[in-house]
């Protein structure tokens, strides 16, 4: 009997590990820069970061492409969120880009 509570108690711990897992969605105009997170590639964009949602986690973010301005942020791990995955839309720069009117 003691086995079946021990089973028990591994497949809801597994279950509910399992609804900690989440997702964020990055893309750019242009596509095609680099997503690094905690300095890994992680792919080209338009690309999906699979993570575990952990209390206190921090994620760094930067996103790079050549003649491009880059940019680098953090992401906070969000334990309580009805949404499964987030989306991030960036319009990156052009390096040299001319300064706008009136600046």
């Amino acid at each position: 009997m003691k086995r079946i509570g021990a089973l028990f108690g591994l497949l809801l711990l597994a279950a509910v590990a399992g609804c900690f897992q989440a997702a964020t969605r990055f893309s750019t105009t242009p596509s095609g820069a680099e997503l690094y997170v905690n300095g890994e590639l992680i792919g080209s964009t338009p690309c999906t970061f699979f993570y575990d949602r952990v209390p206190g986690r921090r994620y760094r973010v930067q996103i790079r492409k050549a003649g491009y301005v880059s940019y680098e942020f953090f992401v906070d791990a969000k334990l309580l969120t009805n949404a499964l995955e987030e989306q991030y839309r960036f319009v990156i720069e052009p390096a040299n880009a001319p300064p706008l009117p009136g600046e």
